[in-house]
């Protein structure tokens, strides 16, 4: 059973003036969160492999890495600079914005 003053210091944590119907509600919700707690306590966990999720999904992103070459790329030179005014070998050129 939670006590008056540990429902204030909540409140006092999470920056909330509670006027008294508040704290009677949130006295009774908190109550019943710790309840929650003591039934998961309860329960026989050995041999119950951990999850880091539950859907089984994977990913599917390439990996971030970087590949100077370009015909080491997975799309290969050709694709990566089909859309490239000017390029010399696997470099691309750009008009010069800085003039000295």
């Amino acid at each position: 059973m939670l006590k008056k003053e540990e429902v204030l210091a909540v409140a006092k944590l999470a920056r909330l003036e509670l006027s008294p119907e508040k704290e009677k509600k949130y006295h009774r919700q908190l109550e019943e969160v710790l309840g929650l707690f003591k039934k998961i306590e309860g329960l026989k966990l050995s041999g119950v492999e951990e999850t880091s999720q539950v859907t089984k999904l994977k990913n599917i992103c390439q990996a971030d890495v970087v590949i100077y070459d370009q015909n080491l790329r997975p799309q290969g030179a050709k694709e990566n600079f089909s859309n490239v005014p000017k390029t010399d070998s696997d470099m691309i050129i750009v008009p010069q914005t800085i003039k000295e």
